[in-house]
């Protein structure tokens, strides 16, 4: 039986230091912790039992591991955090966010809540979209990423929406895209958990508008 981490690689490439604090506090809660290698490799899954937990960052490693790991237990980094109750979350003052939810992990509604009590627990008004939680239709430019159909065998999510999304689109396509969904946001800033979510916001509203959960927390 062993805890089995797998760290985001677009958030761990574009936050090194918070990436890095992130997996300090997981060591130091977890004594058996182990770091594994980017889901996208079969190697990444293989030694997985069902006695296993795996703790995880990035929706895509979600949807991969449940679909091809043999592990029974799964959370998602925010469940872990927000059950910590020694976990001393910083004061962001009563700020205004947006809140932007990921088209990759519908059907995880203790992930979904976990979030929103982290953000409560830092002094965060949460603002919600009205396609949230699990009618979340937006991860960036993923969804319009006709490669991504290579993945139809290893997530069932992508094989059942392989024709209404991962389809060709231009580059001004895609920035329109993002540019409309970027309007339905009201507030100045937008928080998101998924690096796809992320890159896709900063499109459409600039980076200065844009802010991934951990630089809440460990910025």
């Amino acid at each position: 039986m062993a805890t089995i981490y797998f760290p985001a690689c677009k958030t761990t490439a574009k936050y090194p230091k918070l990436a890095a604090d992130l997996l300090t506090y997981l060591e130091n809660r977890f004594e058996d912790l182990q770091i594994a290698a980017c889901c996208k490799g079969k190697d990444a899954m293989a030694d997985i039992t069902a006695d296993d937990t795996v703790i995880y960052t990035c929706g895509m490693c979600a949807m991969f591991l449940k679909d091809g790991s043999a592990a029974n237990a799964f959370s998602s980094i925010w469940e872990v955090m927000d059950a910590d109750k020694s976990f001393t979350f910083p004061s962001h003052q009563g700020k205004k966010l947006t809140i932007q939810d990921c088209w990759r992990v519908p059907d995880e509604a203790k992930l979904h809540d976990a979030i929103r009590s982290i953000l409560g627990k830092m002094n965060i008004e949460v603002v919600e979209l009205e396609k949230n939680r699990a009618d979340a239709d937006f991860c960036g430019h993923f969804l319009y990423d006709p490669n991504i159909q290579k993945f139809t065998s290893w997530s069932t999510r992508i094989a059942e929406h392989k024709d209404q999304f991962f389809q060709p689109h231009t580059a001004d396509e895609i920035t329109s895209l993002m540019k409309h969904h970027a309007s339905l946001i009201t507030t100045d800033e937008v928080v998101c958990y998924c690096g796809s979510c992320r890159d896709g916001l900063i499109t459409g509203l600039g980076e200065q508008s844009v802010i991934h959960l951990l630089e809440l927390i460990f910025g």
